[in-house]
Protein backbone atom coordinates (compact mmCIF):
# COMPACT_ATOMS: atom_id res chain seq x y z
CA UNK A 1 0.00 0.00 0.00
CA UNK A 2 2.93 2.36 0.60
CA UNK A 3 4.07 1.64 -2.95
CA UNK A 4 0.56 2.02 -4.33
CA UNK A 5 0.07 5.39 -2.62
CA UNK A 6 3.39 6.61 -3.99
CA UNK A 7 2.85 5.63 -7.62
CA UNK A 8 -0.92 5.46 -8.19
CA UNK A 9 -1.07 9.08 -9.34
CA UNK A 10 1.13 8.27 -12.34
CA UNK A 11 -1.42 5.94 -13.96
CA UNK A 12 -4.98 6.35 -15.17
CA UNK A 13 -6.16 2.97 -13.83
CA UNK A 14 -4.36 2.18 -10.55
CA UNK A 15 -5.18 -1.02 -8.69
CA UNK A 16 -3.77 -2.65 -5.57
CA UNK A 17 -3.57 -6.45 -5.59
CA UNK A 18 -1.76 -8.24 -2.76
CA UNK A 19 0.88 -10.90 -3.33
CA UNK A 20 0.14 -13.65 -0.81
CA UNK A 21 0.87 -17.33 -0.30
CA UNK A 22 -2.15 -18.35 1.76
CA UNK A 23 -5.00 -20.59 0.61
CA UNK A 24 -8.43 -21.58 1.93
CA UNK A 25 -6.98 -24.60 3.75
CA UNK A 26 -4.98 -22.10 5.87
CA UNK A 27 -8.11 -20.29 7.08
CA UNK A 28 -9.07 -20.81 10.71
CA UNK A 29 -11.91 -23.31 11.08
CA UNK A 30 -15.27 -22.37 12.58
CA UNK A 31 -14.66 -24.81 15.43
CA UNK A 32 -11.30 -23.32 16.42
CA UNK A 33 -12.73 -19.83 16.06
CA UNK A 34 -15.60 -20.65 18.41
CA UNK A 35 -13.18 -22.04 20.99
CA UNK A 36 -11.05 -18.90 20.75
CA UNK A 37 -14.03 -16.58 21.14
CA UNK A 38 -15.17 -18.58 24.18
CA UNK A 39 -11.73 -18.21 25.78
CA UNK A 40 -11.76 -14.46 25.14
CA UNK A 41 -15.22 -13.99 26.62
CA UNK A 42 -14.32 -16.19 29.60
CA UNK A 43 -11.59 -13.74 30.53
CA UNK A 44 -8.64 -16.05 30.03
CA UNK A 45 -5.26 -14.35 30.20
CA UNK A 46 -4.27 -12.77 26.90
CA UNK A 47 -2.23 -14.96 24.57
CA UNK A 48 0.07 -12.69 22.58
CA UNK A 49 2.37 -13.76 19.75
CA UNK A 50 4.74 -12.42 17.11
CA UNK A 51 6.44 -14.30 14.28
CA UNK A 52 9.51 -12.81 12.63
CA UNK A 53 13.18 -11.91 12.95
CA UNK A 54 14.39 -10.15 16.06
CA UNK A 55 15.98 -7.31 14.08
CA UNK A 56 15.87 -3.54 14.59
CA UNK A 57 13.29 -2.94 11.86
CA UNK A 58 10.84 -5.24 13.66
CA UNK A 59 11.05 -3.27 16.93
CA UNK A 60 11.67 -6.27 19.22
CA UNK A 61 12.78 -4.18 22.20
CA UNK A 62 9.63 -2.04 21.91
CA UNK A 63 7.70 -5.31 21.91
CA UNK A 64 9.18 -6.35 25.25
CA UNK A 65 8.80 -2.86 26.74
CA UNK A 66 5.13 -2.68 25.76
CA UNK A 67 4.52 -5.95 27.58
CA UNK A 68 6.43 -4.67 30.62
CA UNK A 69 4.38 -1.47 30.74
CA UNK A 70 1.12 -3.39 30.39
CA UNK A 71 2.14 -5.83 33.12
CA UNK A 72 2.97 -2.94 35.45
CA UNK A 73 -0.65 -1.81 35.04
CA UNK A 74 -2.10 -5.21 35.79
CA UNK A 75 -2.26 -7.09 32.47
CA UNK A 76 -2.26 -10.88 32.80
CA UNK A 77 -0.81 -12.51 29.70
CA UNK A 78 1.52 -15.04 28.14
CA UNK A 79 3.53 -14.04 25.09
CA UNK A 80 5.83 -15.72 22.55
CA UNK A 81 8.24 -14.31 19.98
CA UNK A 82 8.63 -16.93 17.26
CA UNK A 83 11.86 -16.29 15.42
CA UNK A 84 15.58 -15.81 15.72
CA UNK A 85 17.74 -12.78 15.08
CA UNK A 86 20.53 -10.54 16.36
CA UNK A 87 18.47 -8.99 19.16
CA UNK A 88 17.11 -12.15 20.80
CA UNK A 89 19.71 -12.10 23.57
CA UNK A 90 18.95 -8.45 24.32
CA UNK A 91 15.23 -9.18 24.29
CA UNK A 92 15.70 -11.96 26.84
CA UNK A 93 17.83 -9.70 29.03
CA UNK A 94 15.24 -6.93 28.87
CA UNK A 95 12.46 -9.38 29.68
CA UNK A 96 14.43 -10.61 32.69
CA UNK A 97 15.05 -7.07 33.96
CA UNK A 98 11.31 -6.37 33.85
CA UNK A 99 10.32 -9.64 35.51
CA UNK A 100 8.80 -11.17 32.38
CA UNK A 101 10.80 -14.38 32.22
CA UNK A 102 7.82 -16.48 33.35
CA UNK A 103 5.41 -14.83 30.91
CA UNK A 104 7.44 -14.35 27.74
CA UNK A 105 8.98 -17.22 25.77
CA UNK A 106 11.44 -17.22 22.88
CA UNK A 107 11.10 -20.55 21.01
CA UNK A 108 13.47 -19.39 18.27
CA UNK A 109 13.21 -20.10 14.56
CA UNK A 110 10.37 -22.45 13.59
CA UNK A 111 10.66 -23.92 10.10
CA UNK A 112 7.27 -25.68 10.15
CA UNK A 113 4.79 -23.21 8.68
CA UNK A 114 1.82 -25.20 9.94
CA UNK A 115 3.20 -24.99 13.48
CA UNK A 116 3.36 -21.21 13.14
CA UNK A 117 -0.21 -21.03 11.87
CA UNK A 118 -1.31 -23.20 14.79
CA UNK A 119 0.28 -20.73 17.22
CA UNK A 120 -1.48 -17.85 15.47
CA UNK A 121 -4.84 -19.64 15.60
CA UNK A 122 -4.36 -20.18 19.33
CA UNK A 123 -3.28 -16.61 20.08
CA UNK A 124 -5.68 -13.83 21.02
CA UNK A 125 -3.65 -11.24 19.15
CA UNK A 126 -0.46 -10.66 17.21
CA UNK A 127 1.44 -7.66 18.55
CA UNK A 128 3.93 -6.02 16.20
CA UNK A 129 6.27 -3.03 16.37
CA UNK A 130 7.42 -2.62 12.76
CA UNK A 131 9.42 0.55 12.29
CA UNK A 132 9.86 0.63 8.51
CA UNK A 133 7.59 0.64 5.46
CA UNK A 134 7.26 -3.04 4.63
CA UNK A 135 4.66 -5.71 3.95
CA UNK A 136 5.43 -8.44 6.49
CA UNK A 137 3.91 -11.82 5.76
CA UNK A 138 3.03 -12.45 9.40
CA UNK A 139 0.25 -9.85 9.40
CA UNK A 140 -1.77 -11.58 6.69
CA UNK A 141 -1.02 -14.99 8.20
CA UNK A 142 -2.40 -13.66 11.49
CA UNK A 143 -5.62 -12.48 9.85
CA UNK A 144 -6.00 -15.80 8.03
CA UNK A 145 -5.68 -17.43 11.47
CA UNK A 146 -8.37 -15.26 13.06
CA UNK A 147 -5.75 -13.38 15.07
CA UNK A 148 -6.21 -9.58 15.34
CA UNK A 149 -3.16 -7.47 14.49
CA UNK A 150 -2.28 -4.93 17.19
CA UNK A 151 0.72 -2.68 16.71
CA UNK A 152 2.31 0.31 15.07
CA UNK A 153 0.34 1.99 12.31
CA UNK A 154 1.28 2.16 8.65
CA UNK A 155 -0.25 2.06 5.19
CA UNK A 156 0.20 -1.70 4.90
CA UNK A 157 -1.43 -2.86 8.16
CA UNK A 158 -4.20 -0.29 7.80
CA UNK A 159 -4.79 -1.31 4.19
CA UNK A 160 -5.25 -5.02 4.81
CA UNK A 161 -8.02 -4.43 7.38
CA UNK A 162 -9.51 -1.25 5.91
CA UNK A 163 -12.60 -2.93 4.44
CA UNK A 164 -13.63 -5.32 7.21
CA UNK A 165 -11.47 -4.66 10.27
CA UNK A 166 -9.35 -6.82 12.54
CA UNK A 167 -6.63 -4.41 13.62
CA UNK A 168 -5.89 -1.87 16.34
CA UNK A 169 -3.03 0.56 15.75
CA UNK A 170 -0.95 3.19 17.52
CA UNK A 171 1.76 5.59 16.40
CA UNK A 172 5.22 4.23 15.55
CA UNK A 173 7.58 4.32 18.55
CA UNK A 174 4.72 5.07 20.98
CA UNK A 175 5.25 2.16 23.36
CA UNK A 176 2.89 3.67 25.95
CA UNK A 177 0.02 3.81 23.44
CA UNK A 178 0.65 0.22 22.38
CA UNK A 179 0.60 -0.94 26.01
CA UNK A 180 -2.62 1.04 26.51
CA UNK A 181 -4.23 -0.78 23.58
CA UNK A 182 -3.34 -4.12 25.16
CA UNK A 183 -4.94 -3.05 28.43
CA UNK A 184 -8.02 -1.72 26.66
CA UNK A 185 -8.59 -4.92 24.70
CA UNK A 186 -8.04 -7.01 27.81
CA UNK A 187 -10.69 -5.03 29.69
CA UNK A 188 -13.14 -4.84 26.78
CA UNK A 189 -13.43 -8.51 25.84
CA UNK A 190 -16.45 -7.80 23.67
CA UNK A 191 -14.34 -5.52 21.51
CA UNK A 192 -11.55 -8.11 21.34
CA UNK A 193 -14.07 -10.78 20.29
CA UNK A 194 -15.35 -8.47 17.53
CA UNK A 195 -11.79 -7.79 16.34
CA UNK A 196 -11.12 -11.53 16.24
CA UNK A 197 -14.16 -12.21 14.09
CA UNK A 198 -13.32 -9.28 11.82
CA UNK A 199 -9.72 -10.50 11.50
CA UNK A 200 -10.93 -13.90 10.29
CA UNK A 201 -13.27 -12.28 7.76
CA UNK A 202 -10.48 -10.01 6.52
CA UNK A 203 -8.19 -13.02 6.23
CA UNK A 204 -10.56 -14.79 3.87
CA UNK A 205 -9.82 -12.15 1.23
CA UNK A 206 -6.22 -13.31 1.04
CA UNK A 207 -6.57 -16.46 -1.01
CA UNK A 208 -3.65 -16.88 -3.43
CA UNK A 209 -5.69 -18.28 -6.32
CA UNK A 210 -8.40 -15.62 -6.04
CA UNK A 211 -5.88 -12.77 -5.96
CA UNK A 212 -3.87 -14.17 -8.87
CA UNK A 213 -7.11 -14.43 -10.84
CA UNK A 214 -7.92 -10.81 -9.98
CA UNK A 215 -4.47 -9.76 -11.17
CA UNK A 216 -4.84 -11.70 -14.43
CA UNK A 217 -8.21 -10.08 -15.12
CA UNK A 218 -6.73 -6.63 -14.53
CA UNK A 219 -3.91 -7.37 -16.96
CA UNK A 220 -6.36 -8.70 -19.53
CA UNK A 221 -8.57 -5.66 -19.14
CA UNK A 222 -5.90 -2.99 -19.45
CA UNK A 223 -3.07 -4.62 -21.42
Amino acid sequence: MDTFESYARYTSNPACVYDVHTNPHDFISDEIMATKIDSICAGEKLRIVYAGRAAVMKGPLDWVLALAKAKAKGLAFEASWLGDGPLVAEMKHLASIHGLSEQVSFPGFISDREAILKCLRNAHLLMFCHKTKESPRCLIEALVSGCPIVGYTGAYPKGIVAEIGGGQFSAIDDVDALAANLLWLDRDRGRLAELTQSAARSGRKFDEDTLYRERALLIAKYA
